[in-house]
């Protein structure tokens, strides 16, 4: 058990928009991995050459447009990513600041 207290989750206090912002990223990547399943859905051939499965011509436009999002995504991912743990830091300097007395 935790030595802390445990205090109700506020709306717009700072543990309140870390918990949404992860939430968030939790979705984003969630989004990712389907539109890489429709990916790999969309490999259907085999190259015996290469030994590996290829995407028909008749996909290859969608397989690009699918692609084009999954890179989007990943830029929201690691840009959710940097906000995330800027916010943790600055709630582990707001509870580790010093009080100032008056």
């Amino acid at each position: 058990m935790p030595s802390e207290e445990r205090v109700r989750l506020e709306f717009g206090n700072l543990d309140h928009i870390i918990l949404a912002r992860r939430g968030r990223l939790f979705q984003i990547c969630a989004d990712k991995a389907t539109l890489q399943g429709s990916l790999s859905d969309l490999r259907t051939e085999y190259d015996p050459e290469s030994k590996k499965m290829i995407v028909p011509d008749c996909h290859v436009c969608l397989y690009k447009r699918i692609h084009t999002q999954v890179v989007d995504i990943e830029g929201e991912i690691q840009i959710a990513s940097r906000v995330l743990t800027d916010l943790e830091a600055e709630r582990t300097y707001v509870r580790t600041k010093p009080a100032r007395g008056i």
